[in-house]
C-alpha cells in the first residue's frame, strides 16, 4: 500500500516535468556593412567604424562598463578609445584596442618578422608578436592580411566582451 501511494505521488509530480519548454526566439542582428566583417577564429566579427568606447568602473566596483560614443570613422583607436565590434556568433558586442597577436609556424627571429610585417613587435620569448592598428580600416586590413598568410600558427585580435553603460557620456 505504501509503495502504491509513493508511486502515485511520484507519477503526479513527474507529470509537470514533461511540460514542453520552448527555446526563446532568436533575435540575431543583421550585418550593417559586409565590407567591415572579418573572420575571427570562425566567428563573423563586424567592425563599427564610426563607434568608439571608453572603459569605466561601475559605481559599486563590480566590473568594467563601456561608454559608447561616435567620434567619426577616422578617429584613432587604442587603449583609451576602443573600437566597437559585434560578434555575430556570440551575438555580443565587444571592444577592441586595435592589437592583433600572432605566432609564426616554426621559429622566426624578431628581425625576420619585422621585415615581413612592418610594425610587428615581439611580445614574448616564445615567438608571439603583435601588430597595432590605429584606425578601423587598418584593423580590417590587418585581419584580412593575416588570414591570407600560410606561415602563421594562429592570430587573434584583443577583444573584451562586456556590458555597455547607458546614459550620456560625461568626463571626456
Amino acid at each position: 500500500m505504501k509503495c502504491g501511494i509513493a508511486f502515485a505521488v511520484m507519477a503526479v509530480m513527474s507529470f509537470a516535468a514533461c511540460a514542453e519548454l520552448r527555446a526563446p526566439a532568436a533575435n540575431h542582428r543583421q550585418v550593417l556593412d559586409e565590407a567591415m566583417v572579418v573572420d575571427d577564429r570562425g566567428s563573423r566579427l563586424e567592425i563599427y567604424p564610426a563607434k568608439r568606447a571608453t572603459e569605466h568602473g561601475d559605481a559599486l566596483q563590480r566590473g568594467i562598463r563601456h561608454r559608447v560614443f561616435s567620434p567619426g570613422v577616422n578617429a584613432a583607436i587604442g587603449s583609451r578609445q576602443l573600437l566597437v565590434v559585434f560578434n555575430h556568433s556570440l551575438q555580443q558586442q565587444g571592444y577592441a584596442n586595435g592589437e592583433i597577436t600572432f605566432q609564426m609556424k616554426g621559429t622566426s627571429s624578431a628581425d625576420v618578422v619585422a621585415a615581413q610585417m612592418p610594425g610587428a613587435r615581439q611580445i614574448s620569448s616564445s615567438g608571439i608578436f603583435a601588430l597595432q592598428a590605429t584606425t578601423p580600416a587598418e584593423f580590417v586590413g590587418l585581419m584580412r592580411q593575416l588570414a591570407r598568410r600560410q606561415d602563421l600558427k594562429w592570430f587573434e585580435p584583443t577583444i573584451v566582451y562586456g556590458p555597455e553603460e547607458s546614459g550620456p557620456l560625461t568626463g571626456n
